[in-house]
């Protein structure tokens, strides 16, 4: 959320690795989803682009963005996991505004430590990891064996419901510019938000249309059959 005043979003530049198919962020305003800030829905790493938006878009202090992205990894039998590399993956989306606001510069948001500690003691029962015993001291060495140990491991039905369970419902940790460790619940969206379907508004634009000039059609000709009924 922002802290100050109002900004006004003129572009917006989505970034993932190979994988990503879709990138997109919503506004979410008083519980409302209200639509889209902006959605590629046919993104391409190899045709990456910066896109201005006209008119511009504002955001307020009540509004929570939320930025998703959609892969493309059926194809892949081992995890993608996060990183730099071009077959690790991102989901960022770099948007340009006015007015500067010197001291908000990134938003970033990851599962909470807490999360990832539950994830990792079900993995460990479930796919039978043998993690040695951990505590919040050795949380982070323990978390890079897990993600060794999953790295050359066959993903299962089961395994992908996990995953599935955890994203949807892990608390969140967020870093606007500076680190904090307040954990924030998923977003409780009161309505389904349903985007306009241009195809459709063509078509019932195309009806109107229809509508007139068959009218004007049946104008005329109940003019030249009054007329031509003089002579």
């Amino acid at each position: 959320k922002l802290r100050n005043e109002d900004l006004n979003i003129i572009a917006a530049n989505p970034h993932t690795h190979l994988s990503g198919l879709e990138v997109s962020t919503k506004i979410i305003r008083d519980g409302q989803d209200i639509g889209y800030l902006f959605r590629n829905k046919y993104y391409d790493f190899n045709y990456q682009n910066t896109y201005l938006l006209n008119p511009p878009v504002q955001i307020t202090k009540k509004d929570e963005l939320i930025t998703e992205c959609i892969y493309q990894t059926s194809k892949r039998t081992n995890f993608t996991f996060g990183g730099l590399g071009t077959r690790q993956e991102m989901c960022y989306h770099f948007l340009t505004y006015y007015p500067r606001q010197s001291t908000f510069k990134r938003c970033l948001s990851v599962p909470s430590g807490e999360s990832y500690f539950n994830l990792m003691q079900e993995l460990n029962k479930t796919e039978n990891l043998n993690l040695p015993a951990f505590d919040s001291n050795s949380f982070f060495s323990t978390l890079v064996k897990m993600y060794q140990l999953l790295e050359n491991k066959p993903i299962s039905t089961s395994l992908r419901e996990t995953y599935k369970n955890f994203y949807k419902s892990t608390r969140v940790s967020q870093a606007c510019d500076d680190f904090s460790q307040e954990q924030h619940d998923p977003i409780n969206i009161s309505n389904a938000y349903v985007e306009p379907d241009p195809c459709k508004e063509t078509s019932q634009n195309d009806s109107k249309i229809s509508t007139v000039v068959n009218y004007i059609i049946s104008f005329f000709k109940s003019i030249f059959k009054f007329f031509g009924g003089l002579f």
